[in-house]
Parts: structure tokens; sequence; C-alpha cells
């Protein structure tokens, strides 16, 4: 088990799916999809954040799912490094869709420095097929990745949050074309 240096490290379980996984494959038949990806400003408890939050739509079974979350590469501006990392969302919540939520930037001397431009980023899903195996199925924009900019450059609209608000990407981004053909 691994874990972040985040303060938010506890709301995470994150492990190494790789454990999991044996086989990769594109998810082109309705098992999940993006359904919401924003940038939420916040300031809660005087600590300004700021996060991209990805909301996601299951369709699989939920007792087959093993992870769900997002490869994404970002420039850490602590670092002047290019990262990549897994992020994961927690299945144990009771949220539909579930969440995946990287913290770009923090900036307060107790809860530590972030301070990340993410780059690109891509989908997956970890689940059981009928024979118990587990397959990580990917939404890639066809093993391209999807660039964060090119996301966000449509116009967006923003919408309240808690102790914030959100700037939502535009429903017309061809990231949610997988949501389109679902619904």
């Amino acid at each position: 088990m691994t874990t972040t240096k985040s303060i938010f490290a506890a709301f995470f379980l994150c492990f190494s799916s790789n454990l999991f996984a044996v086989e990769n494959y594109n998810a082109n038949h309705c098992e999940f999809y993006l359904d919401s990806i924003a940038v939420h400003r916040t300031g809660h408890y005087g600590i300004p954040i700021t996060e991209v939050v990805t909301q996601f739509k299951v369709n699989v079974p939920k007792q087959d799912v093993v992870a769900l979350g997002q490869w994404v590469e970002y420039y850490n501006r602590i670092t002047n490094q290019v990262e990549q990392d897994m992020i994961y969302a927690n299945l144990h919540n009771v949220y539909d869709p579930f969440k995946v939520q990287l913290i770009l930037n923090i900036d307060h001397p107790q809860a530590g420095n972030i301070g990340r431009d993410l780059i690109r980023f891509a989908n997956f899903i970890e689940a059981r097929d009928t024979n118990g195996t587990v397959k990580r199925l990917w939404q890639s924009n066809s093993g391209t990745n999807y660039e964060f900019a090119d996301v966000m450059a449509a116009p967006t609209y923003t919408f309240p949050v808690a102790y914030g608000n959100g700037e939502y990407s535009n429903e017309y981004s061809s990231l949610f074309n997988e949501k389109k053909s679902c619904n």
C-alpha cells in the first residue's frame, strides 16, 4: 500500500492495482464514462486549494469493480519536473458518480505546498469479467491521452461548489463522446 504526501491522504485508499490487472483493453462498450471534469477553486479553513475533480458513471456491477481512476502527467512546479502518477477513486463511498480528485495547488505553511500543472490524462477502470479475471479498461482518446488544455479550451461554465466555485468543461468537448454514445 502506498500513500500520498498531501493532507488529504486519509481520504483515499491508494494501492498499486497493477497487482490485479492482467490485461489492458479499450473501454468502448459503455463500461464507464466520464460524467464531468472541473477545476475547483476553494478556500476551506483558510487554505486555498485548486484541484481537478473528475466524476465517472460506472455501468459495471459495483461488486465487480476493483479500481477506478486516472493516469496523469503533470508539471511539478516544486521540483521543476514532469511527473506521472495514478490516482484512484474511493470505491467505498456511497456516491454515484465516483470522483477522482487531483490537487493542483496548495500554498499554506501548515498544510504544505503543492504546485502542479496538469498536462494530460487517461481514465481507467479495473473490473472482474465473468471468469473472475481482472481487466483494465482505458479511455485514452484512442491511445493518445487527453490534453487537459484542450479539454478546458472550449467555453467553460462556472458553478458554485462548497467554499468556492468550479470551472466545468464544456460537454461538447470530445472527452464526452463516450458519455453521449452511452446515453
